[in-house]
């Protein structure tokens, strides 16, 4: 992302507009993203998506993104102890990964609530059109 941008993206969420929810950083991927509010094809056309009906801070966070070279192709070289850093409207919150599975497409039990501060990232598994790549990491 480039400085300009990332300084607009900011501002924007700063002052909560554009369905613009935050922005998620991984460096052992090298990626930094532009996090929008849902999860239809069209946002995850131009970025990460929010589910929407999970918390935009405190508890687990819930967040998908395509598995692309753009995106989350590299999520499944993520390991425990990978950092994730995300910011927000309502602050910046940095984690640690604890789990990254296979699931299965129609399985949610990974976006339920918890009492922790959690980050869940569920991308596509390339060939398995049934299954979804589940990171989850916990607040440090």
């Amino acid at each position: 992302m480039q400085e300009n941008e990332k300084e607009n993206v900011l501002a924007s969420i700063e002052s909560n507009e554009n369905d613009i929810l935050g922005i998620i950083k991984i460096e052992d991927i090298d990626f930094e993203g532009i996090i929008y509010e849902g999860t239809t094809q069209d946002i995850l056309k131009i970025g990460v998506g929010h589910f929407e009906d999970t918390p935009n801070f405190d508890g687990n966070v819930c967040l998908a993104a395509h598995n692309t070279s753009k995106y989350w192709a590299k999520l499944k070289n993520l390991k425990n102890g990978s950092k994730i850093v995300y910011t927000s409207y309502l602050g910046k919150r940095e984690y640690e990964v604890f789990s990254s599975k296979q699931i299965e497409e129609t399985d949610l039990t990974s976006l339920e609530n918890t009492e922790e501060n959690v980050i869940t990232l569920i991308t596509c598994i390339k060939g398995q059109k049934e299954k979804r790549l589940c990171v989850q990491a916990k607040e440090i």
